[in-house]
């Protein structure tokens, strides 16, 4: 139990660490939209895989979560360019 919650206080960290270096790279680098999507990848992950539990579930709802992401990610830089 004392583990677990261990797991779940780390990741938070990790996610509000992510926050603060998306923050940053939004307003220090002109040209950070790649970079500022892998960090928003990375944490929908996080959030989905530890606080959703999507760690537990069918190998199809893994995967799928990670083609749509990949389908959202894409198209945002279709529409951009």
């Amino acid at each position: 139990m004392f583990i677990r919650g261990l797991n779940s206080i780390l990741v938070f960290l990790v996610l509000l660490t992510l926050t603060s270096v998306f923050l940053y790279l939004s307003n220090v680098i002109t040209h950070s939209e790649g970079l500022i999507m892998f960090i928003s990848f990375i944490k929908i992950m996080m959030v989905a895989m530890y606080f959703m539990e999507l760690k537990k579930a069918h190998l199809f709802w893994r995967l799928s979560l990670l083609f749509l992401i990949g389908i959202i990610i894409v198209s945002a830089f279709v529409l951009k360019s």
